[in-house]
């Protein structure tokens, strides 16, 4: 689920199990990458309006460093 919350796509998944010697086909990995979804939807669905003022706040905190580095 970290991977997922910090961006992997299923290939990055695919690279880190082969670099992290996990032996893990490519169906075994689909199957976490699911189950991780799901865990971080559940807690979305619980969380959404703390969930959105979090992202928006983020958002907002990100785009202020972009235009004091003129990015």
């Amino acid at each position: 689920m970290e991977l997922r919350l910090l961006g992997a796509l299923p290939t990055d998944i695919r690279r880190h199990a082969e670099e992290q010697g996990w032996e893990v086909g490519e169906r075994q990995l689909q199957r976490y990458v699911v189950k991780a979804d799901r865990l971080l939807m559940k807690c979305v669905d619980k969380n959404a309006k703390r969930v959105m003022a979090h992202h928006f706040a983020a958002r907002r905190a990100l785009f202020a460093r972009a235009m004091a580095t003129a990015d």
